[in-house]
């Protein structure tokens, strides 16, 4: 395989509409005549469980979690549809005899209710799992 260029966007959920719109002005400025198009998120890590709770919640502890770890690892539940793990690729290509690409794209951001969605005490820097601990440490602004 020859060098091939490369991309990492850091936009979260957005990653993939923004990375088809790059794929989609490469194709259209010759750039690239096939793209391929892969967006990944791991954000299970951010969630405050045990490596107990991680033990019983991958199904290899019969060991359920207390009633007091339950309510700790799920004071951020209504987050955890958002910060969960997924996978998705498609591939682009150019298209012969004037078949549109992307039609249009408009994509803005407006960060006013960020607290909404932050989850103090954490990061990535702790994987592979962000114990209640890093959390219990936390202030709860950013």
């Amino acid at each position: 395989m020859k060098p091939t260029p490369c991309f990492d966007i850091r936009q979260q959920c957005v990653g993939f509409p923004y990375g088809l719109q790059l794929a989609d002005a490469h194709i259209r400025s010759g750039m690239a005549r096939n793209v391929l198009l892969v967006g990944a998120e791991v954000h299970t890590g951010f969630m405050p469980w045990t490596e107990g709770n991680w033990q019983y919640m991958m199904g290899r502890s019969e060991v359920k979690p207390t009633p007091e770890e339950w309510a700790w690892a799920t004071r951020f539940r209504h987050l955890t549809v958002l910060f969960g793990d997924a996978g998705a690729a498609v591939v682009v290509q150019a298209a012969e005899g004037g078949e549109r690409g992307v039609i249009d794209s408009i994509l803005k951001t407006d960060g006013t209710d960020y607290e909404k969605l932050y989850v103090p005490g954490t990061g990535f820097k702790h994987r592979p799992y962000t114990s209640p601990e890093q959390i219990a440490r936390a202030t709860t602004s950013p």
